[in-house]
């Protein structure tokens, strides 16, 4: 399980570097693969596969921080069935959230910063 960790970890900074370092033009790729609704749908089903991977390896409702990683299944798991069946809706939320450069950059930030956590849970954990 660390590995899978540090592999989900390791993509999610390799997609969010380009969003740091070349906001407007990862604007326009997120915005062109948002249209694609077959993409929307495939990727619907990747995140079912990795929110089931945070809720199997990682049970713990104990009240700490983390308890995070739960709370990020469960919301995982909701962003896939919203997507599998409102791709139009996705599609909205995705161009209001990379609507200019500095949203993006957040983003990507945010991204790195669960890449982290992932990191640590993964040491912790396993």
């Amino acid at each position: 399980m660390y590995i899978l960790l540090n592999g989900l970890a390791i993509m999610l900074i390799v997609m969010a570097l380009p969003g740091i370092f070349f906001p407007i033009r990862f604007n326009k790729a997120v915005l062109s693969f948002a249209k694609n609704t077959e993409m929307v749908r495939a990727m619907s089903m990747m995140l079912f596969v990795i929110s089931f991977f945070f809720l199997a390896s990682y049970r713990k409702l104990d009240g700490t921080w983390n308890m995070l990683i739960d709370i990020l299944g469960w919301l995982t798991l909701l962003k896939g069935v919203v997507a599998l069946r409102w791709p139009g809706y996705m599609l909205m939320k995705t161009k209001k959230i990379f609507s200019n450069a500095t949203m993006t950059t957040i983003v990507s930030i945010i991204c790195i910063i669960v890449a982290a956590l992932l990191v640590r849970v993964g040491m912790v954990k396993f």
